[in-house]
């Protein structure tokens, strides 16, 4: 199964810090059913995202751990 997503890159700065960050766009029904991200929302909820089409979902790299 696939899920379409649109990719950017970016720099987000907070005072003298600026970081590299990915961002995706996405369906979330469509993403839900590839990547199954409804059990690891901390806060919020699944359907507060597709409902407005103006939701955030917030994540880190899941690899990191692997480096």
């Amino acid at each position: 199964m696939l899920s379409a997503f649109l990719e950017k890159q970016a720099v987000i700065t907070y005072r003298d810090n600026s970081a590299g960050i990915n961002i995706f766009g996405v369906d979330p029904p469509d993403e839900n059913k590839v990547m199954h991200l409804k059990p690891d929302i901390v806060e919020g909820n699944h359907e507060e995202l597709s409902g407005s089409g103006k939701g955030i979902l917030i994540g880190d790299d899941p690899m990191s751990g692997y480096r």
